[in-house]
C-alpha cells in the first residue's frame, strides 16, 4: 500500500507538470500569433497607406492635366502653394496632399557648368544667398564647391572642391559629378553647413534639368529681388500680381510674357528689360502626400514633369520618408 501511494503521487506531479508546460506553450502560441496580427496588419495598413498615396499622385497628375488644358497658360500661388493642402478622409485615417510649383525658386541644377547662362545664374545664386542672410564671407565658396559638385571632371574651381578634398575628410566619400537628384544632396558639400542648409532650404529647389526658368508668378521676394532686373521691385511684383494692387488693371497674374513686359515698361518704368530665364508658368511640381492609417503612415514625395504643349505629365522620381 505505501507503494502505491508513493506511485500515485509521482503521477500527479507528473499530470501538474504536464498541465503546466501545455499552459505556458498554450500562452506563448497566443503570443506569437498576437505578434503575427499586428505584423499582418501593419503590413496590411502600409499596403494600404502606399496605394492611397499613388491614388493622390494619379490625381494630381490629372489636375495638372485638366489645369493645362482647360484652363489658362500660367500658373499661380493661387493653385500651388502650401496653403492649398487638401484633406480626404478615408476609412480608418485621412490623406493629406500638397502640390508645390518647383519653379518658384532657384534650381541648384542651374549651376551646372555646362548650363549656357552660367555666369547669369551664379549671380543670381550669390544675389540669394545674400537674401538668405548668410555671410557674404563664404559666398565664393558656396558657388564654387556646388560647381564642383555637378560638373563631370575632378578639376576644382578657385574656392570649391573636387575629389581629392572629399576623400580626406574623416569620413570620406565622393564628389558626385552630377547633376542634384534631391536638395538632401546639399549638406554633402563642402561649405554647405546643416544651418546654411536650413537657411537656404525655403529658396532653392531640384530640377533634374539646367537652365530651369523662374516662375514670376509664384516666385518669392527674395527669389524676384535676386534676379538682377528685378532688384528693387519684387516686392511691388507680388502686391501687384496677388491681388493686392490699387488699380483693377494690375490686380491679376501675369497671363503671358508680353503682359509681363506691358507691366515692367508701365508699371516699373524698366525699359528694355532682360526676361531671359523668366516665364508666367510651370512645367515641374512636387507632390507632397502623407497616409495617416495608424501604424501605416507613409509620406511620398514626388517630383512630376508637366508638358506644357499638351499637359501630359510624367512622374521624374519619389522619395519615401523624406526628400
Amino acid at each position: 500500500m505505501p507503494v502505491r501511494h508513493r506511485q500515485n503521487g509521482v503521477a500527479l506531479i507528473t499530470a501538474l507538470l504536464v498541465v503546466s508546460l501545455a499552459s505556458i506553450l498554450a500562452v506563448s502560441l497566443l503570443e506569437h500569433l498576437h505578434y503575427d496580427l499586428r505584423r499582418t496588419e501593419n503590413i496590411i495598413r502600409a499596403d494600404q497607406a502606399e496605394l492611397y498615396n499613388a491614388n493622390a499622385v494619379q490625381f494630381a497628375r490629372g489636375l495638372l492635366r485638366l489645369d493645362r488644358t482647360l484652363n489658362n497658360e500660367y500658373d499661380t500661388l493661387e493653385e500651388y502653394s502650401p496653403q492649398n493642402e487638401q484633406l480626404f478622409p478615408v476609412p480608418g485615417g485621412g490623406v493629406s496632399a500638397t502640390l508645390l510649383d518647383q519653379q518658384r525658386c532657384f534650381n541648384l541644377n542651374n549651376l551646372s557648368a555646362s548650363n549656357t547662362t552660367l555666369a547669369q545664374q551664379k549671380i543670381i545664386y550669390r544675389n540669394l544667398l545674400q537674401r538668405a542672410e548668410i555671410d557674404s564671407n563664404l559666398h565664393s565658396t558656396l558657388v564654387d564647391s556646388l560647381i564642383d559638385w555637378l560638373d563631370d571632371n575632378d578639376i576644382a574651381q578657385p574656392m570649391g572642391a573636387e575629389f581629392d578634398y572629399y576623400i580626406g575628410l574623416e569620413q570620406p566619400y565622393r564628389s558626385a559629378n552630377q547633376l542634384m537628384i534631391t536638395p538632401t544632396a546639399l549638406r554633402m558639400v563642402k561649405g554647405y553647413t546643416p544651418e546654411i542648409t536650413r537657411q537656404l532650404r525655403p529658396h532653392v529647389c531640384v530640377i533634374p534639368a539646367i537652365n530651369t526658368a523662374i516662375n514670376i508668378n509664384t516666385a518669392s521676394l527674395e527669389m524676384l529681388e535676386s534676379i538682377p532686373a528685378l532688384t528693387g521691385h519684387g516686392a511691388q511684383i507680388i502686391q501687384d500680381r496677388d491681388g493686392q494692387a490699387d488699380t483693377t488693371e494690375d490686380d491679376a497674374p501675369f497671363a503671358s510674357m508680353n503682359d509681363f513686359q506691358r507691366y515692367a515698361q508701365q508699371t516699373l518704368q524698366i525699359q528694355n528689360i532682360n526676361t531671359q530665364g523668366l516665364q508666367v508658368y510651370s512645367e515641374y511640381f512636387m507632390m507632397e502626400s502623407y497616409t495617416n492609417l495608424g501604424a501605416g503612415n507613409i509620406r511620398l514625395f514626388s517630383l512630376i514633369y508637366r508638358n506644357q504643349d499638351d499637359g501630359s505629365s510624367e512622374i521624374i522620381y519619389q522619395s519615401r520618408g523624406t526628400l
